[in-house]
């Protein structure tokens, strides 16, 4: 069973810093720091994940494939914060629509394209929020965005959790049919940790993967790379899929050795989307390697 991990935390709740969550940014200009650190997931695979999906502490949502930001509201006005923590801009009508909050507050999301789906709040009206259990804060949140996140034309919504177990079935499998990116699960009690922890956490990232036998290609690549390639049997050639890192404690393979390689998707040509190397495969003949075992994403063409 994943437990919470113990963080320490960079602001304390109600102290005095300057920065913390609520208080007048020191610039308002693009790239400034803003002194907000936005709580990142560790993964988690299919050996972790099926004790989250029963577990009733942890409520599961839609991983988005969008750009993360945190919107805040102060007296300078509506500002973006992105992943690490500098100040950037946002689309107008988002900015236009949070501004009819009347509040102050610190909003963390997924910006997909210039729609902004809301998941957390870090504080609102002064009051930093980020000790309080997420169920707490993400009721808070509804309560904050109201009619705005109902509307169909908003650019504002909220990312709704499921804490039951088909709630969260259900979206692990629209996941490994690549429906959706992934799933995410939080502790719905744990507070807000800014930054990723190096191991455990209260909040992680399922992101389904297929493994594929490649042949690592002849052809050089720079650093800790291996190219990647694949046979195609109607025409009797090898066909490169790209290429894959291999970490500091794993040894390169020679060329033309099978590896096992996991990956997300393949898109246009073949080419593997978050490869990731797992080992060399010497028992694999050649001939396994081959393109008929990628699967495609179902929204590209190859």
């Amino acid at each position: 069973m994943l437990e919470a991990q113990s963080l320490a935390r960079d602001v304390t709740p109600g102290s005095a810093d300057p920065q913390a969550p609520g208080k007048p940014p020191r610039g308002d200009s693009n790239g400034l720091v803003s002194g907000i650190k936005p709580q990142l997931l560790n993964p988690v695979d299919e050996s972790g994940v099926d004790s989250l999906i029963r577990h009733s502490d942890y409520v599961a949502q839609e991983l988005l494939s969008g750009i993360r930001r945190l919107i805040r509201k102060s007296p300078q006005g509506i500002q973006g914060i992105d992943r690490d923590g500098r100040y950037t801009s946002l689309p107008p009508a988002l900015v236009k629509c949070a501004n009819r909050i009347p509040e102050s507050f610190t909003i963390d999301g997924e910006l997909v394209a210039d729609t902004f789906h809301a998941f957390d709040l870090l504080d609102f009206e002064g009051v930093d929020r980020r000790d309080r259990g997420y169920l707490t804060r993400l009721s808070l949140l509804k309560d904050v965005l109201g009619s705005l996140a109902s509307d169909a034309s908003s650019p504002l919504r909220i990312l709704l959790a499921s804490r039951d177990w088909r709630g969260k079935q259900n979206l692990m499998e629209r996941a490994r049919t690549q429906a959706i990116a992934g799933v995410v699960f939080k502790d719905a009690w744990a507070p807000y940790y800014p930054g990723r922890p190096v191991a455990g956490g209260t909040q992680f990232r399922y992101v389904p993967t297929h493994l594929v036998f490649c042949r690592v290609s002849a052809t050089p690549v720079v650093g800790r790379s291996v190219g990647l390639e694949l046979l195609d049997e109607e025409k009797g050639q090898w066909v490169g899929v790209g290429s894959v890192s291999l970490a500091p404690q794993q040894a390169l393979p020679a060329p033309h050795t099978v590896c096992e390689v996991r990956y997300r998707y393949a898109g246009v040509g073949g080419v593997l989307h978050d490869a990731r190397y797992v080992e060399a495969r010497a028992e694999i003949p050649e001939t396994e390697a081959h393109l008929t075992q990628l699967w495609y994403r179902p929204d590209l063409s190859n």
